[in-house]
């Protein structure tokens, strides 16, 4: 187990990342894809991925960036990527073009609306909400922030600001890395977003513009769900907001996110909802596409 031992002065210097990074998650996909990890979750992005001749080329020549490489501290990976090659620029750039930029848009869509999310639990709750919601291989025992990740290390920031950094690819255990930082060396934690295989689905072939899924947003109460998620809200919030049940606003919240316009993060028993750049979109930017959807669906 690997333990970061805060003071008080350490617990005042957290801070959450906004996003993903485009540079870990590349060598975190190539990691995923080598070993075939990720389940159900990722088979389809392993599948998509695994057609192009290029990308296996790719993933198995030297200069692919690696965890052990891209990291100055390698706490918390697994052995075979602790053996994967080093990081190099035009390798990596051709990986990263067709395993991750494909899906970028909207894998840090998601990543954004959880690292959000987590800023909200930490501002009304404050470290032991933070940590304690962060991860089942996460334990927060004051004032020492366990990481089940098959280490036994034991960190002392003193001093030195701890980053939390939301990821899609890096599947499983939470991953502890220093890097440069404003103010001189930076801890950054980067931590595995929850996902589930009806929102992996929507990041892998993107949202159904047409058909089922779009038809299915035709109605006053959708259209009024994607009005109320200009600001983030949980399912019993929007609930509240519209007047329905919490099933019923579950219920339109799923079809949304099928239709790529809701992304939703879990925590424990809560689920956060916010709008997706392309339910912003639809709502907001006045296209032709947009106006017809929202004209079809009732709303003046």
């Amino acid at each position: 187990m690997q333990r970061i031992h805060f003071s008080v002065q350490d617990l005042t210097r957290i801070t959450i990342a906004p996003g993903g990074d485009p540079v870990m998650e590349t060598a975190f996909a190539a990691d995923l894809l080598l070993r075939r990890g990720g389940g159900a979750i990722f088979a389809r992005w392993r599948d998509l991925v695994g057609q192009s001749a290029a990308v296996r080329h790719l993933a198995h020549r030297p200069g692919l960036p690696g965890p052990a490489r891209s990291f100055s501290r390698t706490t918390g990976l697994p052995p075979g990527a602790r053996r994967s090659p080093g990081l190099g620029g035009e390798t990596a750039a051709a990986f990263r073009d067709r395993a991750v930029a494909p899906y970028w848009r909207r894998v840090n869509a998601y990543l954004k609306a959880d690292a959000a999310h987590r800023g909200r639990i930490f501002l009304g709750s404050g470290v032991e909400g933070l940590f304690g919601t962060l991860h089942t291989r996460a334990g927060w025992r004051p004032p020492v922030l366990e990481l089940d990740n098959g280490l036994d290390e034991d960190i002392y920031p003193d001093g030195m600001d701890l980053t939390l950094m939301p990821s899609l690819f890096l599947h499983g255990r939470p991953v502890v890395r220093t890097g440069p930082g404003a103010q001189g060396t930076t801890l950054v934690l980067v931590y595995p977003v929850p996902l589930d295989t009806v929102t992996a689905a929507t990041l892998w072939d993107g949202p159904t513009h047409q058909g089922k899924a779009l038809g299915a947003l035709m109605g006053r109460t959708r259209a009024g769900i994607l009005h109320a998620l200009t600001e983030s809200c949980t399912t019993t919030q929007l609930g509240r907001r519209l007047g329905i049940s919490v099933a019923a606003a579950s219920q339109h919240t799923t079809v949304l996110r099928a239709a790529g316009l809701v992304t939703s993060s879990r925590n424990l028993n809560t689920v956060l909802h916010s709008l997706t750049p392309l339910g912003s979109t639809l709502l907001n930017d006045g296209k032709a596409r947009g106006e017809t959807l929202l004209e079809r669906s009732g709303v003046s």
